[in-house]
């Protein structure tokens, strides 16, 4: 988990029990709705300092490319509320460094802003993606 930019993890994955993470960018508390390892993982969070929770869905398939066996992980978020945009954009630069961490490549604060500009960049609709070749 630190190798992902999670500081700090507390609680267990049982339904019914609270869990706090602690990021570079702040911390998130909340409660597992359901937990099957391996598989998924639903919870209500939310950020300190706000005033609304919302439902996280992780669902983790396993996933042949390229002849190597990965995870195709979904993540579903009901209910945010604010800044969607800014929030979709905060969600893809943490899914990034997950896919770094599990590459055994470093999650930094740094990259994690720069994934974070990129995604709300792309969300607004003023991003173009470099063209190579």
């Amino acid at each position: 988990m630190r190798r992902w930019a999670v500081n700090e993890v507390t609680g267990t994955l049982s339904p019914g029990d609270s869990f706090r993470c602690v990021f570079d960018q702040g911390a998130a508390s909340g409660e597992i709705l359901r937990c099957d390892p391996q598989h998924e993982l639903s919870a209500s969070w939310q950020w300190d300092g706000t005033d609304r929770a919302t439902r996280m869905t992780v669902t983790l398939t396993p996933e042949r490319r390229d002849r190597a066996l990965g995870t195709h992980v979904v993540w579903r978020e009901d209910d945010a509320t604010g800044d969607v945009a800014a929030y979709a954009a905060g969600l893809h630069a943490h899914l990034a460094g997950l896919d770094r961490a599990a590459r055994g490549l470093p999650s930094t604060v740094t990259r994690w802003g720069a994934d974070l500009v990129i995604a709300l960049s792309e969300l607004q609709g003023r991003y173009t993606a470099p063209r190579i070749g």
